[in-house]
């Protein structure tokens, strides 16, 4: 769980988290906000949440981004507000992983979409792929 804080930190101060509205449960639930960001890091660690944060780098990301790939889940909450390409965005690629959720890679990619990242990495990286003969 250690390796986790970092992540829920960012969600607690940047990228923000779902709400599940609760209010018609008050009273049934054991643990009614178990589930927010700020119970899964150490309480000596200030959190405050910056709204500017997430739009910022949309914007940059957009106007000035390079070599970007997003691998989004088809069936990931996360993704209801997924980066967009923009027109000053360069050499970059979105993707969408059919029936996967949160935790995936680019094994769930459909095997073009797959191999076709593969190589685009391996170009990033100045490795490129040697032609198929």
């Amino acid at each position: 769980m250690r390796q986790s804080v970092p992540y829920f930190y960012q969600l607690g101060t940047q990228i923000g988290y779902l709400d599940v509205p609760t209010a018609h449960l008050t009273g049934l639930l054991r643990r009614p906000r178990a589930v927010e960001p700020r119970n899964f890091v150490p309480r000596d660690i200030p959190m405050r949440f910056d709204p500017r944060a997430m739009p910022d780098i949309d914007r940059w990301v957009r106007r000035h981004g390079s070599r970007f790939l997003f691998v989004n889940g088809e069936q990931d909450p996360v993704v209801a507000e997924p980066f967009r390409l923009g027109p000053g965005t360069r050499d970059s690629r979105v993707l969408w992983a059919p029936g996967a959720n949160h935790h995936l890679g680019l094994a769930d990619l459909p095997p073009t979409a797959r191999a076709e990242t593969t190589a685009t990495l391996l170009r990033w990286a100045g490795n490129p792929v040697a032609p198929r003969r």
